[in-house]
């Protein structure tokens, strides 16, 4: 690694572009605006921390794909995007302006970013493992909204006996992801057949993804994705169709520049006791 030489700013006042939402970037925009600075986040999603902090704090949020304009009368740039592609232009866009980029991870790789990661079809002996990751996400949609989202008891051994069951079904897909040897993620998806009530022709559809908190940014999210899209393919499936939750900014974005496009928002509205409709026919 290339020695680090430590430098102090001063800030305030000055525009600081950051571009991206990716670890420790609401942690960042904290001390930023501390600092004085000016901030513009330019991002295609954005964190809880993030949104939160934006909710209190004079920060200006673009939602889009960085462009070179970003840059305009910038002074500084952060870089918090995992996303190749996206942090060449933006050091380009920089070099072209003479500007400095901060990388916010150049100095903390993903735990797994230099694992061997492995995608294959579930065995019987992943199912616990598999099962516990879909009880955490089934947890973490219960949270968002208690009320729409399911959580029954013994969650984690429903979970099992369902994927057990879909091992033996060949419409069924049940990916796992591996580093070294150790599950760190799953995906279910399944073939679906076309639904006249959601408008839906007969497609492929992906369920359930999952990567434990170490394996993240290492790229198994989207090796899961790609496998199982590689798959639904395979056995003719002409799209492949997800769902994702509203509160869920992060796998919105991460969906989005996996090749996904909004297609459908779904609503929800409780019935309760005081909550009637009243009319008259005749």
């Amino acid at each position: 690694m290339d020695p680090l030489f430590p430098v102090a700013l001063r800030l305030e006042g000055r525009r600081i572009v950051v571009v991206g939402d990716g670890r420790g970037a609401a942690h960042k925009v904290a001390e930023l605006v501390a600092a004085g600075a000016q901030v513009l986040v330019v991002a295609r999603a954005l964190s809880p921390e993030l949104a939160a902090l934006a909710a209190r704090a004079p920060i200006t949020i673009v939602q889009r794909a960085f462009v070179e304009a970003d840059l305009d009368d910038a002074w500084l740039v952060l870089v918090a995007t995992s996303d190749p592609a996206e942090r060449l232009a933006i050091e380009r866009a920089a070099e072209a302006r003479r500007l400095f980029v901060v990388a916010l991870d150049d100095r903390a790789p993903a735990p797994a970013a230099s694992a061997s990661v492995t995608i294959s079809r579930a065995a019987p002996d992943d199912l616990p493992a598999m099962a516990a990751m879909a009880a955490a996400l089934v947890r973490m949609h219960h949270a968002f909204d208690p009320r729409r989202f399911l959580l029954v008891d013994e969650v984690e051994k429903g979970y099992a006996w369902w994927f057990g069951q879909c091992l033996g079904d060949d419409r069924s897909l049940l990916l796992v992801a591996k580093i070294d040897g150790r599950p760190v993620g799953y995906l279910y998806g399944a073939l679906e057949d076309r639904d006249w009530n959601a408008l839906l022709d007969a497609c492929g559809a992906i369920h359930d993804v999952w990567v434990e908190d170490e394996a993240r940014r290492a790229g198994v999210a989207r090796a899961l994705v790609e496998a199982a899209c590689a798959h639904l393919r395979e056995l003719g499936a002409p799209r492949v169709v997800l769902h994702t939750a509203s509160e869920n900014v992060r796998a919105q974005g991460f969906f989005a520049g996996a090749g996904f496009r909004p297609t459908m928002i779904e609503m929800t509205r409780e019935l309760g006791s005081g909550d009637s409709v009243s009319g008259r026919t005749g």
